[in-house]
């Protein structure tokens, strides 16, 4: 699956591989549309998808049909599932409501393991890492680290003007961004004050939208609302 990226269209969710269409899977409800998708890690090649019902389902491109499929019961006021991360292992995926509740459900098994009110606003980003660890931001300006199955968070920061919509891991540290063009580095494992920059308007144009630390050379590859991608060292 490293060759082919999944993307919600009007469709369902579309497999790319080399900027063409592979694969389309349609939702089996035109009416409950698909909220958020990710990729399975190797060596797997399934393609988790949620719907607007707090329904996951497991796809192969390679394959027709539905591979499993496990509803999310959270509650009435979970909201929309916004995102999804699969663990490093691909034993594990959690999901991020818009109410800011997170769900950690096993993959082989469908057994919810987890879920709890992670964040008092929209989740607007989460990722996995290797020991278990998430990371997830939300519209409450919070940028959380936690362990699976542990109640409390490893760190929590606050971002004191608006919220980080895009970050991105390297080494023991998160680089984040936010939409005032401000740059973040936080500490995985230390309670340390972040290092925040802010992007000159000679260097980024636009409002930024995506970020990926590119790790060989730990350059930042950013992207912005005018549709322009900036590399930077």
């Amino acid at each position: 699956m490293s060759s082919c990226g999944p993307l919600i269209c009007s469709r369902g969710v579309c497999v790319l591989f080399a900027g063409k269409l592979i694969h389309a899977f349609e939702a089996p409800d035109s009416k409950v549309p698909i909220t958020a998708v990710s990729t399975m890690p190797p060596p797997y090649s399934s393609i988790a998808m949620a719907s607007a019902d707090s329904v996951l389902r497991f796809i192969d491109h390679r394959k027709p049909g539905l591979q499993h499929e496990f509803r999310l019961a959270t509650g009435a006021n979970a909201g929309l599932i916004r995102c999804l991360a699969v663990s490093p292992s691909g034993r594990s995926i959690v999901a991020g409501f818009s109410s800011g509740f997170m769900v950690l459900l096993d993959t082989r098994t469908g057994l919810i393991l987890r879920g709890w009110p992670a964040h008092e606003g929209d989740i607007l980003q989460i990722k996995a890492t290797e020991g278990n660890t998430l990371i997830s931001s939300s519209s409450d300006h919070s940028l959380t680290v936690w362990k699976e199955l542990e109640q409390k968070p490893l760190q929590s920061y606050k971002s004191a003007s608006e919220p980080i919509h895009a970050f991105d891991l390297y080494s023991n540290e998160v680089v984040a961004g936010t939409v005032a063009n401000k740059i973040g580095v936080y500490s995985l494992q230390e309670s340390l004050s972040p290092s925040i920059t802010k992007l000159s308007s000679e260097n980024f144009r636009g409002t930024l939208t995506s970020l990926v630390v590119l790790p060989t050379k730990c350059h930042l590859l950013l992207g912005s609302d005018n549709g322009t991608v900036r590399l930077l060292a």
